[in-house]
């Protein structure tokens, strides 16, 4: 049981919360928006994996009158192994001009299921999915099960939720904050709308504020030059 908690811990990073209805219903989340999304996918991924992914990510988007919406997808080959090779890749893609927010959806290889073998007789970390936190705008997800503790969690479509939030500019452990962060970012959106600046701003868990890709991406090219 020690065992199965620790690799719960490692697997999904920490909860975003628990949902409070009563007080997400209180919110005024605005009108309906729409989040453009570049995809990385990886070759070895059906189109039709992806689109599961997001369909139900989208489900949990109802909740504040947003939906993502697939602009760009490109196919990838996993870069590496690791999980912060992988990142590291993804950071050195652009958002580019129709595109609001990033991410990668990588597929399982041999050395994923060794990892997870180890893991029962080696503390190892395993990591399901990552978002930068300079912008949150960018981010990968396994986009397979490969592991006990995947299936415990919910699989790719839960780590895909999880990472969700984080790309809305949430933090962990707090549902209320994340409802404020939406709220606040929803705001941003439609003053960027009106003035017809065409991209959905991004947030961060320090407030601060990223009002077009221009910034953000020279954010990404000084912090990873190729």
């Amino acid at each position: 049981m020690k065992k199965l908690i620790f690799l719960l811990l490692l697997g999904n990073c920490t909860t975003i919360g628990f949902h409070d209805t009563k007080l997400r219903k209180s919110i005024d989340f605005g009108k309906s928006a729409v989040i453009r999304l570049c995809v990385l996918k990886d070759v070895r991924l059906q189109n039709n994996k992806i689109k599961e992914l997001i369909n139900n990510w989208n489900k949990e988007l109802d909740y504040y009158n947003l939906k993502i919406e697939i602009s760009n997808l490109k196919e990838w080959e996993r870069p590496a192994l690791f999980s912060s090779d992988i990142f590291r890749e993804v950071m050195h893609h652009p958002i580019e001009k129709n595109c609001d927010r990033l991410l990668g959806f990588v597929a399982v290889n041999f050395g994923d299921y060794f990892f997870e073998l180890l893991s029962y007789f080696i503390p190892t970390f395993m990591v399901l999915g990552t978002v930068d936190t300079a912008t949150h705008t960018k981010g990968y997800i396994m986009a397979e099960n490969f592991s006990i503790v995947q299936l415990i969690i919910g699989g790719p479509k839960s780590t895909l939720v999880h990472e969700g939030y984080h790309l809305l500019g949430c933090g962990h452990f707090s549902m209320k904050n994340c409802y404020n962060q939406i709220s606040k970012l929803k705001k941003l959106s439609q003053k960027n709308r009106a003035s017809k600046i065409d991209f959905f701003p991004a947030l961060t868990e320090d407030s601060r504020v990223y009002t077009n890709r221009e910034d953000v991406n020279l954010i990404f090219e000084r912090a990873f030059p190729k």
